[in-house]
């Protein structure tokens, strides 16, 4: 099975620094998962769109998968929940 190298952009992480620690670390394990299983099970694919979907409690994180080049990778952005 092929690994997916992650990309973080740089607007995701600035959004991981600001949640709290214990948060953080559950969405954090949960897009690492991304590197080994692209889409894991309950991932949503956006309609009209090639980029997906996982939840981890009240986030979201938004992804897409590039398969084009010899290094697969994944690019999550995160949405934070309304508040």
């Amino acid at each position: 099975m092929a690994s997916y190298k992650l990309l973080i952009k740089r607007s995701a992480a600035k959004e991981l620094e600001g949640l709290p620690s214990k948060v953080r670390r559950q969405v954090v394990d949960r897009v690492a998962e991304l590197g080994a299983t692209p889409r894991p099970q309950g991932v949503e694919k956006l309609s009209g769109q090639e980029k997906y979907r996982i939840r981890q409690g009240a986030y979201r994180v938004l992804y897409s998968i590039d398969v084009r080049g010899p290094i697969a990778s994944s690019t999550p952005s995160m949405t934070l929940p309304r508040r």
